[in-house]
């Protein structure tokens, strides 16, 4: 435990331990010069941002060494971290302190608002520490000033467009640096949004738990109330009835006999009223039972409907997915049988006019052949008139050769020799070579 000079406070988590208020106040003003200082070195390069991670753990050091002393926590100079910086980028970091000062203080206010046993001396603390942490920034910001930073190249900060294109970078910096900052506010918004609706959510979710509840009770509450009542209702007639019969015992004091077969009627009276409410009890539990399982019944056999309904619902929607792929299969079928009737008559002219074509073809063919045999019968003709006279001239000397020869086929010998010398075709061998020729085309 620390001495009791040093403790301003403690602030108890349940179940963890207990964290002296001053030392939280100043690592939360540490955290926050520590996150502003990384934003302001990220400008500048990673070699700064690994000098303020390592200063930073040095200070953690030192924070664990000296818990018991009041001194504050924070060991890095903010001159050490803004020098060869711009004085936009200084005051914008300045302003930034002091916001984070007044978010620390003010959580550390509300606090000591809650505790009501914890001292004052934590605001004067917090202020000494916020006037440190402003005059080393001041400071910082002097040495800035005394010692500006420049992107120029060269001597390109000696001229003026270098020192209007160093005031726009500044300001380009100035507003990333605003941007950053508005970005993280309004994700720190959107994440209390979050949170707080979920909230409402819950609050909402038990507040309609708590209303069920209420009704429940509510209902049971008359029911009870309607029970109490019926045996009010029946007291006050037993209380009757037992008045009567005391009043008749009274009456009958004095004829002993009757007074015991009346009391002895109305004690079997009050066990006949006290066994017809115990079956009357029973009944309504037997009812309620009854009831009760009727209404099981109920919910289950809505409960299989609704899933019923549920897996018709599935079955319809797969049976439409089916018709509608059928419905293109339909579709595509329909187009590809079109196409082929297309394709079809297409071909069926392109045959009809290749079969007319070869038609009128065959037709001329036919014509150009019969011209043919008329002129072939005619030649034969005219060489069988020839071969005729040339046998009249030549009688005398084919015969004797063909005597010697051949003297019995020595004609059709004579023929063929001359057939085959002339080296034509008979006309009955010539007209059936024509037709062959003409078939051949035709196919």
């Amino acid at each position: 435990m620390p001495s009791s000079q040093s403790v301003i406070g403690y602030l108890h988590v349940p179940g963890v331990f207990i964290v002296p208020v001053a030392h939280l106040h100043k690592l939360c003003i540490a955290t926050a010069l520590y996150h502003i200082q990384v934003q302001a070195a990220s400008q500048r390069g990673s070699s700064q941002i690994y000098r303020i991670i390592s200063k930073e753990r040095v200070m953690r050091r030192k924070s664990r060494v000296s818990r018991d002393s009041p001194t504050p926590l924070i060991s890095l100079a903010a001159q050490e971290l803004f020098t060869r910086s711009e004085p936009s980028l200084t005051a914008s970091s300045n302003a930034q302190v002091e916001n984070a000062m007044s978010e620390v203080d003010g959580m550390l206010k509300e606090q000591n608002h809650q505790d009501a046993t914890r001292p004052a001396t934590s605001r004067v603390v917090s202020a000494s520490v916020m006037r440190s942490v402003v005059s080393n920034s001041d400071n910082s910001s002097s040495s800035s000033d005394a010692t500006p930073w420049s992107s120029a190249i060269g001597h390109a900060g000696t001229g003026k467009s270098g020192r209007v294109i160093e005031r726009l970078q500044g300001d380009i910096d100035k507003l990333r640096r605003e941007k950053q900052v508005l970005k993280m506010r309004h994700e720190e918004a959107e994440k209390s949004k979050e949170t707080l609706a979920a909230r409402n959510q819950s609050l909402q979710d038990r507040n309609s738990i708590y209303e069920q509840t209420h009704e429940a009770h509510d209902r049971q509450l008359k029911r009870r109330e309607r029970q109490v009542r019926d045996l009010q209702d029946e007291l006050t007639k037993e209380k009757a009835k037992t008045a009567h019969a005391q009043s008749q015992a009274a009456a009958a004091a004095e004829s002993e006999e009757i007074w015991r077969n009346e009391a002895s009627q109305a004690k079997a009276l009050a066990a006949q009223r006290e066994a017809e409410y115990e079956t009357i009890v029973a009944c309504r539990k037997m009812d309620y039972d009854r009831h009760q399982g009727g209404l099981d019944k109920i919910r289950a056999q809505f409960n299989n409907l609704l899933r019923r309904t549920e897996d018709d619902a599935e079955k319809q929607k797969k049976l439409e997915i089916v018709a509608e792929q059928q419905r293109q299969t339909i579709s595509t079928l329909e187009d590809l049988t079109r196409r082929l009737t297309t394709n079809f008559k297409t071909y069926r002219d392109q045959i009809d006019t290749a079969i007319t074509e070869l038609k009128a073809k065959a037709g001329s063919n036919d014509a150009a052949i019969t011209q043919k045999v008329d002129e072939m019968t005619e030649v034969t003709g005219r060489m069988r008139w020839v071969m005729k006279v040339e046998d009249v001239v030549n009688h005398g000397q084919s015969a004797l050769a063909s005597q010697q020869s051949h003297p019995v086929n020595g004609h059709s010998e004579v023929s063929d020799q001359r057939s085959e010398k002339s080296g034509r075709r008979s006309p009955t061998k010539l007209i059936k070579h024509r037709r062959k020729d003409s078939t051949k085309v035709s196919k």
